[in-house]
């Protein structure tokens, strides 16, 4: 298949987004490899399976590797609902702040997925820079974006995190932006007004046109795809999601329309990771392939 290179456009007229056929991205291509990111097949490639307790985290850990990161991204995907005894062991792993922060929340539920989502980051950073988990140091952006602090020239690890519900993702590559973002796909009996707030008028005519269902879906997938966007490039929600177009094709294609300011080659891709769940990638450049994996926090 010809590979198609999409960029975030500027000044080109907008065209309507287009309405798919209610399958996710996979289902219309039949599985196939996309014509952006090719998806590699090999152990915990895929759709997860998350069932707590079906991994070895030690066995998912050795796929953490820097050196491939030269030519793939890695997407990890866990599950935040944690036993009490892998809740204890993670929070371990966790710096004062960390602590703190979960140590804040008024529900243990909330605490939890805080440790779960945390700890992950930790556990996967620490195999693809060679730091022992609880040495990493991380330091955050004027806007949020966290980075790896005191790392060499040479750890030029690049990272993003998400988690909603009971679930969490982190995106591995290196020296380029990412940023993935995942979303529980509940009811929100305010959805068309916070659309109306934060997307192109375009794409709140194209949500109106669509049954409430498919219209709620169709919602979230916009809210992933501009997110994970405004992730990779660093500047959050400084730039309005309004400004930010996004334009869905096949094979879960994405064309991004946005400011001139935040121009580049930058490769948007839906991902069908948890069943109830959206999500979306965003790379910066060219990569060879994305490969998937399900790590066992409980194991």
């Amino acid at each position: 298949m010809k590979r198609k290179r999409f960029s975030v456009e500027q000044g080109a007229p907008p065209r309507e987004p287009l309405v798919d056929d209610g399958m996710s991205p996979r289902q219309q291509c039949g599985h196939q490899p996309n014509s952006r990111l090719k998806i590699v097949s090999g152990k915990g490639a895929g759709i997860p399976q998350l069932a707590p307790g079906s991994g070895d985290l030690l066995t998912s850990l050795e796929n953490a590797n820097r050196d491939a990161l030269e030519k793939e991204v890695h997407v990890w995907t866990f599950r935040a609902d944690l036993s009490g005894d892998a809740c204890g062991k993670l929070y371990a792993l966790l710096s004062r702040d960390e602590k703190a922060k979960a140590d804040r929340f008024k529900f243990a539920i909330h605490r939890t997925r805080s440790i779960a989502a945390r700890a992950a980051l930790r556990l996967l950073a620490a195999q693809y820079v060679g730091i022992p988990a609880p040495e990493l140091r991380f330091t955050y952006s004027s806007h949020g974006k966290p980075s790896l602090d005191g790392l060499p020239p040479a750890n030029d690890v690049a990272f993003n995190l998400s988690h909603s519900g009971d679930y969490g993702v982190v995106a591995f590559t290196r020296r380029r932006g990412i940023g993935i973002d995942l979303e529980h796909v509940r009811e929100r009996h305010k959805h068309a007004r916070l659309a109306e707030r934060y997307f192109s008028p375009r794409e709140n005519v194209w949500l109106r046109t669509l049954p409430p269902q498919e219209s709620l879906r169709a919602f979230y997938r916009l809210w992933v795809v501009k997110e994970a966007w405004l992730k990779a490039t660093g500047k959050g929600l400084s730039v309005p999601l309004r400004e930010v177009e996004v334009e869905f094709g096949a094979c879960g294609e994405v064309a991004l329309r946005g400011p001139e300011a935040l121009g580049g080659e930058w490769y948007a891709q839906e991902l069908d990771l948890v069943p109830g769940y959206a999500s979306a990638l965003v790379v910066e450049g060219k990569p060879c392939a994305l490969k998937t994996w399900a790590l066992d926090l409980n194991a």
